[in-house]
C-alpha cells in the first residue's frame, strides 16, 4: 500500500514508522525545511517532500494521485481540512484520514467526507485509562465510534477463563484469536484456555465489564 502522509512532526513520524515497519511505501510531506531535512537524514527509510501540502504542485510531486490513502496528520486542524478535500476532489483518492486537534470539528469533517477522523492526544489518554482500570489488559482497538472494543488479555492462573473451553465461556464475547507459545492458534470449541495464553476477544461496550471479569483473577475485588 502506498501512503502519503501529510506531516512530518511527532505523530507524522510516528504513522511512517509504524507503516513501513508493516511493509507499506510511505513519503511524507513536511513545510518546515529543518523537520524535513532531519527526517530525510534519519535511519527512517522514507521519502521526504518538502513543501505546503496545499499546493497541488507539492502534491504532484509526492505521487498523490498514485496513494491508496492519504493522512494528514499536521498540528493544525485547517490544513488537515484543507489537504483531505484537495486528496477526495482534485486527486480521487480513495481512502483519507485526517488528525484532529478540536473535538468540535469531528463531525465537519466527517461531513465534509473525510473517511477517518482521529484525535491521537484523546485516543491515547482513553487508551491508557483502559490500561490502567482493566486486569490483565494488554491491548485494545476501538470499533466504529467505541460501540465495539478489540481487546487482548493475558490468562493468569487466578484468571476465572483458565482451564475453561471455548464453549464453555459466555456468549457475551467472540473469542478471535489465541498467541500460545509465540503462535497464532485460531479458536475451536474444545480448546482449553491455559495460564499465559493472550487470548484477543471482540466484545460490544455494554459486555465489556462481564468480559473483563472473566479475565480477571478469581481473588481480585469488583
Amino acid at each position: 500500500m502506498y501512503v502519503v502522509v501529510v506531516g512530518g512532526g511527532r505523530v507524522g513520524r510516528i504513522l511512517a514508522e509504524l507503516l513501513i515497519a508493516h511493509g507499506h511505501d510511505v513519503v511524507v510531506i513536511e513545510k518546515d525545511k529543518r523537520r524535513a531535512r532531519e527526517l530525510a537524514q534519519s535511519e527512517l527509510d522514507v521519502l521526504v517532500v518538502q513543501g505546503d501540502a496545499t499546493d497541488l504542485d507539492v502534491l504532484q510531486d509526492a505521487e498523490i494521485e498514485t496513494a491508496d490513502v492519504v493522512a494528514a496528520v499536521t498540528d493544525k486542524d485547517e490544513v488537515n481540512l484543507a489537504v483531505s478535500l484537495i486528496a477526495k476532489e482534485e486527486f480521487g483518492v480513495e481512502r483519507v484520514v485526517s488528525r484532529v486537534t478540536d473535538d468540535r470539528f469531528v463531525d465537519v469533517f466527517r461531513r465534509l467526507g473525510v473517511d477517518a477522523v482521529v484525535n491521537p492526544d484523546r485516543s491515547a489518554a482513553q487508551l491508557i485509562e483502559k490500561a490502567i482500570t482493566r486486569h490483565n489488559l494488554v491491548d485494545v482497538i476501538m470499533f466504529g465510534r467505541g460501540e465495539a472494543e478489540l481487546l487482548e488479555f493475558e490468562v493468569t492462573e487466578d484468571s476465572l477463563v483458565s482451564g475453561k473451553k471455548i464453549s464453555e465461556i459466555p456468549a457475551d464475547c467472540v473469542i478471535v484469536a489465541i498467541y500460545r507459545d509465540d503462535e497464532l492458534e485460531l479458536p475451536r470449541g474444545d480448546m482449553e484456555i491455559n495460564p499465559g495464553d493472550r487470548v484477543l476477544v471482540l466484545a460490544l461496550r455494554d459486555k465489556l465489564k462481564k468480559v473483563e471479569k472473566l479475565f480477571k483473577g478469581r481473588d481480585e475485588g469488583e
